[in-house]
């Protein structure tokens, strides 16, 4: 069974304003501890699909060398660039079809970069009974 992440980084900083900024949204500052939140969901990532490969980054072309500079074990491939911002569900959408295509079938876990998850422990539980539920048929779960 295949297992992809995806994370959407995305963000335009207007939200966490003025800490957050068009140049440098959420995801891409230090806010609880000492890497990025979107380094910090990298990790997470990593840590559920097994490796780096299996990790993508859904991002705007002005975001692309910042998310490259801060996940340097991130295949360059697995940068996929919008051609335009649309938000989450064609964000979602835009990566499924570029993961079908490179990487045939899969289960795919969709992580927002700018989210602090406090128990890593029970959150990694949560996924991988989810993706276990998902790995039975064709299913999309949610959890919030």
């Amino acid at each position: 069974m295949n297992i992809v992440s995806v994370i959407m980084a995305g963000g335009r900083g207007e939200r966490f304003w003025p800490a957050s900024t068009i140049s440098t949204p959420k995801q891409f500052l230090s806010l609880w501890g000492d890497e990025t939140l979107l380094q910090q969901t990298f990790k997470r990532a990593t840590q559920i699909t097994g490796a780096p490969e299996n990790v993508y980054i859904v991002t705007g072309s002005h975001y692309r060398e910042l998310t490259l500079s801060q996940l340097p074990d991130l295949p360059i491939e697995n940068l996929i660039i919008e051609p335009e911002g649309r938000d989450t569900a064609p964000a979602i959408g835009y990566a499924a079809t570029y993961i079908k295509v490179h990487k045939g079938d899969a289960v795919m876990v969709v992580l927002p970069s700018d989210h602090v998850i406090l128990d890593e422990e029970k959150f990694s539980n949560t996924l991988k009974y989810a993706i276990e539920l998902a790995s039975k048929g064709d299913y999309l779960l949610t959890i919030g």
